[in-house]
């Protein structure tokens, strides 16, 4: 039998890099969980705004640098969400912001026409965000 103290595990673990130090690091699977309509959603769009600018988030984690984000929405229409990061202070023109509008699909089922719209707007994401995790998944909660 062998025996390990914790420092020895610890060397074998990769260094991961924060995107935004104490909450965010690459390779990261982050879920933000909450009742219907205590704001999950501008949490998440105000997160995609910092990360895209490079500006500080929620006024003390400031990102590493500017990352491009793929913001996949699955409640609410294209207008309205472009109207809510427009509201935030994110350009409609942004380039490191691709808004997807993924209500009518799948994720389990349809991901392949997800990394197609990538390829199409030549796109590589280096921050994927689904607004609402639930919703990709099983449909609308009606």
């Amino acid at each position: 039998m062998r025996s390990y103290y914790t420092s020895a595990l610890y060397r074998h673990i990769p260094d991961v890099k924060p995107i935004l130090p104490g909450l965010l690091y690459e390779r990261d699977g982050v879920i933000v969980a909450g009742h219907s309509g205590v704001g999950k959603s501008i949490f998440v769009q105000t997160l995609s705004a910092s990360l895209v600018s490079g500006s500080r988030f929620l006024s003390w984690l400031p990102p590493v640098s500017p990352r491009n984000v793929a913001y996949l929405f699955t409640e609410g229409g294209l207008s309205y969400v472009k109207n809510r990061f427009q509201k935030i202070g994110v350009s409609e023109n942004e380039s490191r912001l691709l808004i997807t509008d993924f209500q009518e699909n799948k994720l389990v089922e349809d991901w392949t026409l997800l990394v197609e719209e990538f390829k199409r707007a030549n796109f590589k994401p280096e921050v994927i965000i689904i607004d609402s995790l639930y919703a990709s998944f099983t449909g609308t909660l009606i």
